[in-house]
């Protein structure tokens, strides 16, 4: 996810080309999960079928955290290419309710683990 996050920072016409921006989304929510998880989560995977250990990131810190949060930003800000092309006014307004969720997250997690 790192590379990911590196790529959309360090070349950020590669958004939408070899990284898209609901693939920024996905990770975002779940380095946002890794940093701020509890039992309810992984239990909430484990009803799903999902292996938590295999999606959470185990070291996830405040520098993956602001990395984050730099990727979800060009990917799915305020203009971002995430917002485009919703077919539904709904929808659009919940993917931004979900971003500016994650952000939150994010910023908070800027200052570790406690922050």
């Amino acid at each position: 996810m790192e590379r990911m996050f590196l790529v959309v920072r360090n070349e950020p016409e590669q958004l939408g080309r070899t990284v898209f921006p609901d693939e920024v989304v996905a990770a975002a929510a779940v380095v946002a999960a890794s940093l701020f998880g509890d039992a309810s989560i992984r239990q909430q995977l484990a009803k799903a079928g999902y292996d938590a250990d295999a999606i959470l990131v185990t070291n996830a810190d405040h520098e993956l955290a602001a990395s984050t949060l730099n990727g979800l930003g060009r990917a799915a800000g305020r203009d971002g290419p995430w917002h485009h092309g919703w077919t539904r006014p709904d929808y659009a307004v919940r993917a931004q309710q979900t971003t500016e969720q994650l952000a939150d997250l994010l910023e908070r997690g800027q200052g570790g683990q406690d922050g």
